[in-house]
């Protein structure tokens, strides 16, 4: 089978891994979706994210360029990725990965007010969802909706009622709901913990140090290992490229900037992108309440 050889770029913080890491050396394949994968380092629990350049770029991640036509899980096959410190090797695809200093995914807490209030954030999100911007194709299968079973119903009351205390507790209610989140929902990134990612994103942590090290914690054992590594970031101020340019967008505007980048985030997984979003809301709104 011939080799398709393709440019990659890391995240500024994949740049970092990989020039640490004693090459040659072989990740395993931990899960696959269709536009993306998390390769597994044997002595750890970090994940590196491969994914294309429709999807974004994630904390720990390396964009590929496809090209037009060919999807990145059709064509990277096999159990097992290779490094040699410059090329990443998927089956019969390798990945030529840039030395420059990687894209950008370390965002700083906004300052100041937003352009869009948590009202207008999550009425434009419920815009956006029956308009069918959540129904693009996005990581690949996803769990049902909320609103198609029972069960899934009683967890996203839950999952309203812990995001209330997040948004407007004191930082001791704010940290219980925290843990709360953990875990919460179906999915191999359940939506309480998308839900905290976003949070984090609009807020930083209204905790303290050592709240955020139990957080972290008790993420190990609580959720997945992909919702881990996502939490683990986000308390860096470490965020996917798409959260990122709607951080930025929210906090300078204007509108229809604000909603390309909501859009886009939503495109990026069936429930994934619109818990996250609702997560923004709630962090937007525990702003307020702290009148910033």
């Amino acid at each position: 089978m011939t080799a398709l050889t393709v440019p990659a770029t890391p995240s500024e913080t994949a740049r970092v891994f990989l020039d640490g890491i004693r090459v040659p050396v072989v990740f395993s394949v931990h899960s696959r979706f269709s536009r993306a994968l998390n390769l597994q380092h044997t002595d750890g629990r970090l994940l590196l994210t491969v994914s294309d350049a429709s999807l974004g770029g994630a904390p720990l991640g390396i964009v590929a360029s496809m090209p037009p036509g060919v999807a990145l899980n059709k064509e990277a096959t096999g159990a097992s990725a290779s490094f040699d410190g410059a090329r990443l090797a998927l089956g019969p695809v390798v990945l030529e990965v840039s030395r420059g200093p990687g894209y950008r995914v370390t965002f700083p807490v906004p300052e100041g007010k937003a352009w869009w209030s948590p009202a207008r954030l999550e009425s434009e999100l419920a815009a956006a969802a029956r308009a069918g911007h959540d129904k693009a194709p996005g990581l690949g299968a996803f769990p049902a909706r909320a609103e198609e079973s029972r069960p899934a119903r009683l967890w996203e009351d839950r999952l309203g009622e812990v995001t209330a205390r997040l948004a407007g507790g004191n930082a001791p209610t704010a940290f219980e709901a925290a843990l709360g989140l953990l875990g919460l929902g179906p999915g191999l990134t359940p939506s309480g913990d998308d839900l905290l990612v976003g949070f984090l994103a609009a807020t930083g942590t209204p905790w303290s140090a050592d709240g955020s090290r139990e957080l972290l914690q008790r993420a190990n054992t609580a959720t997945t290992l992909i919702s881990y590594n996502y939490i683990l970031h986000a308390l860096e101020r470490r965020f996917s490229t798409l959260v990122g340019a709607l951080l930025g967008a929210l906090w300078t505007g204007p509108d229809e900037a604000v909603r390309e980048n909501l859009r886009a985030l939503l495109r990026a997984g069936a429930t994934s992108g619109r818990d996250t979003i609702r997560g923004l809301v709630a962090g937007l709104r525990r702003r307020e309440h702290a009148g910033g």
